[in-house]
């Protein structure tokens, strides 16, 4: 298992999901780098299963910067169009808050239910 550590800012579309009575936090985030003057950003999908993740759902908000450690998963799947991908996640295990963001506010995660059969993959 490759394991990842990293500092991003997060990313829209924050959700506390509970999958088979797991809580599960789940989000994108990004890290901006220049090449040739031009701001490119890196865009990493998140996972943090547990307690943990329940607790820090309400403060893991767009725009905040937070510092992570995890677990690199690679999963392959077929997409709509029939073509096979590769979805790259970081099974979270450590996550510190980073000083401000850009909203600041702590704010509840959106909240679904859903079974493993659902997972495309």
């Amino acid at each position: 298992m490759l394991n990842l550590s990293g500092v991003i800012k997060v990313g829209k579309g924050v959700e506390l999901k509970n999958v088979n009575g797991t809580p599960v936090l789940e989000f994108r985030g990004f890290s901006m780098r220049k090449v040739k003057g031009e701001r490119q950003f890196d865009w990493i999908r998140l996972s943090y299963w547990g307690k943990g993740g329940e607790s820090v759902a309400p403060y893991v908000v767009e725009g905040k910067r937070i510092a992570f450690s995890g677990d690199l998963q690679l999963r392959e799947y077929v997409g709509k169009d029939g073509s096979k991908r590769t979805s790259a996640e970081v099974r979270v295990s450590t996550l510190e808050l980073q000083g401000e963001g850009e909203k600041s506010e702590p704010k509840p995660a959106t909240e679904s239910t859903y079974d493993d059969s659902e997972i495309p993959f």
